[in-house]
């Protein structure tokens, strides 16, 4: 994504822990094209 860019689809969402990235693996193999991943890795 950049700066100029639209984004719109369906959303997966994903809340996980920093260093844990088993449900955002699930989610990137339930993704349908189009769909967007958004996901909380609680970073700072």
């Amino acid at each position: 994504m950049h700066r100029d860019g639209v984004l719109a689809g369906p959303a997966l969402t994903v809340k996980t822990r920093p260093g844990d990235n088993l449900m955002l693996h699930k989610a990137i193999d339930m993704a349908q094209p189009g769909d967007v991943i958004i996901c909380d890795a609680e970073g700072i």
